[in-house]
């Protein structure tokens, strides 16, 4: 069996340092959660083709190793379990080394940097979130701590190491939140090369967020930025006394700082101040031009990226970057490409976004666009015919997938964003092709459809299908939507008041795009249910919708059936204590099956008599429901004879309609039971046709990892799908994509979508 990763939907997380771009081998590294993503561009699409497991907290920073390793290439991690990671590649496409740094202070990394000097000897500096900085070492292939920078109240911010003037000797910048930054030089004369602080430079006003440095000649430039807004740029040298009429002018503390190191005088002057930006500078980063210039580019919590250039001694704004309009706070990393011809920028909500400088008019554009979930993501559905993926996540976001055909390419990328909403999202379900309903921590259901701009794009960037369905939408007369001054739900505009989208998209639209302008109209809101709702449903035909909500008692704990012609509710199914954890419909739109917390499942079938009601038929108790935890998941066979259950006691329970009564159960006996050990069933799915003439099942777990099983006669295990290639933490739901092709989607807790291609083989 082989299986391929399309599609892997992350965002970056929420810190300056969370991303970096190694330019050499064009890779980006980015932490989502607790792993670290690499991305690649694929034919002018950006991908990620790689994800490393191995942290147990956040990862707060990252960075490529810089100088050179002979055939090998590494990147540092940083997270808030307290450990860092060095990955050591000798490819792409080999899983890489690694190797653990835990000093066991068990206190979060926020800040990393590393390198390999000229002497060969890796160096990695980690800030942690107290008021140290480690400092390991590697000799003789191994990783050792070396020391501590205690520093005192303060907190790191900061770090950057690079390499000094004297041949042999290496500068570390600690950037504190006393505003201050620390230049401390190791001394090749001291046995235990230890960091000595030099000096401190001040002048900022508030904490310190980003440092970078340059070699310029026989200079080394700093720039360093800070919540104060402004921009400081420092220049160290050998100390060089100015003359006044041949008398030595003295130096301020702030203009002209002096210090000794191995018996030469070096100075760290103050030479320029920045004022562009309007809030925080989050980062800033240094850089050539093709014509060896240096350029600045600054990142800002204003939703602004600036590349300064230096022109006569001064350090003018060239280029201003950025989105317009919104209420959204802004960017927290920007980043050179080759030759700074393109800036990566990296903004609040985890969005990274390529930028490029045409090379006709010398003007700027977004090239790109890619990220994803900033939340843990609780559940997915495809559209009826599998021509795009809707998730919905605890960013408060619906965000719709799909595939985009160019050249001689089919990438997958975010293409709507339907639904920006004021509590974290929990549930939804399609109703047609262009139509879906959500649910989110509150008691109301919200029904959307797409306006006309959604089915222009979606024609032009994925070539879908043209049906009646389609043919309407692009008739309509909606052509956007407004959104409420609380940004809370979309509606349709006045038929004055029409949004009018400037132009069709024909590539992947960009974030500033997907928030402002692929909203969908909110059409209908449902209330019924006493707490938040918690589960959805759609019959096969579209005419049914059930849900569920959170609940500890039997009145709550009902399902309701609404009609989704007139909108009403048609009947309540009573038959759980608990919460109903997820409700599916079979294939064959004739049964309903309902999966609880309390440890029970029933199903419920249409009355000959009245197909318009439901009556219950089968009901698990404590004598024959087997599972003896909550049950998460459960799922219908394609040919509606067979269903599953899955549950926290790691048992997948496999029932079929027999002649054999089987008391509460009715007819329903168990034909297979396979039990997962030390791993808890939270997600399971049928595929939609016979895979080598048997069922076919997906099972998500509590660990993240994705079994495939067959079913004839028992349960076959087929392969298992690891951390590193599904999710890292537990995976919420899995969905088989419609069609003849055998492609699973699954979403998790750590903010991760994924779609995979399986072939099976005989």
């Amino acid at each position: 069996m082989k299986i391929e990763n399309l599609y892997t939907s992350a965002a970056c997380n929420r810190t300056s340092n969370a991303v970096d771009w190694n330019v050499s081998l064009n890779i980006i590294a980015f932490g989502n959660y607790n792993s670290v993503s690499l991305a690649r561009d694929q034919g002018g699409s950006w991908q990620i083709f790689r994800t490393l497991c191995g942290h147990q907290g956040k990862v707060c920073a990252l960075k490529w190793v810089k100088g050179s390793c002979e055939n090998t290439f590494s990147l540092v991690s940083a997270s808030d379990d307290g450990t860092m990671i060095l990955w050591t590649f000798r490819n792409l496409e080999d899983i890489p080394i690694s190797t653990v740094l835990d000093s066991g202070k068990k206190c979060g990394i926020s800040n990393v940097d590393a390198l390999i000097d000229q002497t060969g000897q890796l160096t990695i500096v980690g800030g942690l979130k107290d008021s140290f900085v480690e400092v390991w070492k590697k000799q003789n292939d191994v990783v050792d701590l070396r020391e501590t920078l205690n520093l005192g109240k303060s907190f790191c911010l900061a770090v950057r190491i690079t390499e000094f003037l004297t041949g042999g000797s290496n500068m570390l910048l600690v950037g504190t939140s006393e505003n201050k930054i620390n230049l401390y030089v190791d001394s090749i004369d001291d046995e235990k090369n230890f960091f000595q602080l030099k000096k401190t430079l001040v002048g900022h006003v508030d904490w310190i967020r980003g440092i970078d440095t340059a070699i310029d000649g026989k200079e080394i430039v700093i720039a360093t930025s800070s919540q104060d807004n402004y921009i400081r740029l420092w220049r160290v040298s050998d100390f060089q006394a100015p003359l006044v009429n041949g008398i030595e002018e003295g130096s301020s503390n702030i203009e002209k700082l002096k210090f000794l190191h191995n018996a030469n005088t070096f100075q760290v002057v103050l030479e320029s101040v920045l004022k562009g930006h309007e809030g925080w500078v989050c980062s800033v980063q240094l850089g050539r031009n093709s014509q060896g210039s240096l350029q600045l580019l600054s990142a800002s919590i204003d939703k602004s990226v600036v590349i300064w250039t230096q022109s006569n001694g001064l350090w003018l704004e060239d280029v201003r970057l950025g989105d317009l309009g919104g209420n959204q706070m802004g960017f927290l990393t920007g980043q050179f490409g080759k030759d700074c011809n393109s800036v990566l920028t990296h903004n609040y909500q985890g969005c990274l976004q390529m930028w490029r400088k045409n090379s006709d008019d010398q003007n700027w554009s977004v090239t790109c666009t890619f990220g994803g979930h900033f939340g843990a993501v609780r559940d997915i559905a495809w559209e009826p015919l599998g021509e795009y993926l809707l998730s919905v996540s605890a960013d408060q976001t619906t965000r719709i997938h799909g595939q985009w055909k160019h050249d001689n390419f089919t990438t997958w990328h975010e293409i709507a964003r339907p639904q920006i909403h004021g509590y974290d999202l929990q549930a939804i379900a399609p109703l047609s092709r262009f139509k879906f309903v959500s649910a989110a921590e509150e008691k109301i259901i919200r029904c959307f459809q797409a306006p006309t701009s959604f089915g222009k794009n979606f024609q032009a960037i994925c070539q879908p299908c043209v049906d009646d369905e389609l043919q309407n939408l692009l008739s309509s007369n909606v052509a956007g939507v407004t959104i409420s001054a609380l940004g809370l739900s979309a509606q349709a505009p006045d038929t004055e008041a029409v949004v009018k989208v400037d132009e069709d998209l024909q590539s992947p639209p960009t974030d500033e795009y997907l928030k402002q302008n692929s909203l969908w109209v909110e059409f209908q809101k449902l209330y019924g249910h006493g707490y938040d709702v918690y589960a959805l449903a759609v019959s096969p035909d579209g005419k049914i919708l059930a849900s569920s909500c959170k609940a500890n008692n039997s009145e709550h704990a009902k399902v309701i059936l609404w009609d989704t012609n007139t909108w009403h509710p048609m009947q309540d199914l009573h038959a759980h204590q608990l919460t109903v954890t997820q409700i599916r419909f079979s294939p064959d739109n004739l049964k309903v099956l309902l999966v609880s917390r309390d440890r029970r499942f029933s199903v419920f079938e249409k009355l000959p008599t009245d197909p318009g009601k439901f009556t219950c038929t089968a009901i698990s108790d404590k004598t024959n429901g087997i599972h003896t935890r909550i049950i998460w998941c459960c799922g219908w066979s394609h040919d509606s004879k067979v269903f599953a259950t899955g549950s926290r006691d790691g048992k997948l329970v496999i029932w079929e309609k027999t002649n054999c009564d089987n008391g509460s159960l009715g007819l329903y006996n168990t034909t297979a039971l396979h039990t997962f050990k030390d791993d808890s069933i939270t997600a399971l799915d049928f595929a939609g046709h016979f895979v080598m003439e048997k069922l076919f099942v997906a099972v998500g777990f509590e660990s993240g990892k994705i079994t495939l099983c067959s079913l004839a006669n028992n349960l076959e295990v087929l392969h298992s799908i690891d951390n590193s290639n599904a999710h890292s933490l537990t995976v919420k739901s899995l969905r088989f994509r419609p069609g003849k092709n055998l492609q699973l989607a699954s979403c998790g807790d750590d903010y991760l979508v994924r779609i995979f291609n399986i072939e099976a083989f005989l």
